[in-house]
């Protein structure tokens, strides 16, 4: 069920906040405050400064994830991915991350750089990030780090959210992928969309 809030002022954001009630980010539920665990997904490791001590080397790189029941959970693309077999991670330039969530709908986040643990699996994307839903909605932050085991994506810095009808703002985000929630965690303002 999607509520779509109604136009609203500046001036009753807290209202609009109180109203928002459930809204669609892929079909997902956001919240605007969340008590969250002072641990952090583990970082997969930098990248190291010199892409030639990589291992191997691959132009065009697509890596694809899939549960135990074979079905695609998200996949990446990058233009350059430099692979270090010693630390199991792979360091992207341009990289492209596409998840696939339930009842068909999907999202895409790019960065201008990445880093992959190919054994847990677990993801960072960094510079210029930027989300855009199937739905329409989209979300801009400076790094993104995904746990698999937890099937999350999350960030602690600042996020700005926007769909057709309302702009959100908030320090730190926690996206389910598997449970198809959004949450805001801190400082979070909004404001309706001027109607065209």
């Amino acid at each position: 069920m999607k509520l779509i809030p109604k136009k609203i002022t500046f001036k009753r954001t807290k209202l609009f906040l109180a109203g928002i009630g459930v809204a669609s980010f892929l079909g997902i539920i956001i919240v605007l405050t969340l008590t969250l665990s002072e641990k952090e997904p583990p970082k997969t490791p930098p990248v190291p400064e010199n892409p030639q001590g990589a291992d191997i080397i691959i132009n065009n790189f697509e890596y694809t994830s899939t549960n135990a029941q074979g079905v695609k959970e998200w996949k990446l693309k990058s233009d350059a991915a430099s692979y270090f077999q010693d630390n199991k991670m792979v360091g992207f330039k341009k990289v492209n991350a596409t998840f696939y969530a339930k009842e068909g709908r999907t999202f895409t986040v790019q960065g201008d750089r990445g880093t992959l643990n190919t054994e847990s699996k677990d993801f960072e994307l960094s510079g210029n990030v930027v989300g855009t839903s199937s739905d329409g909605y989209t979300f801009r932050t400076e790094t993104l780090t995904y746990a698999a085991d937890k099937n999350q994506a999350r960030t602690t810095k600042k996020v700005y959210l926007e769909s057709p009808q309302f702009k959100l703002e908030g320090t730190g985000m926690v996206l389910d992928v598997k449970e198809q929630k959004l949450f805001l965690v801190n400082n979070v303002t909004a404001q309706a969309t001027k109607a065209k």
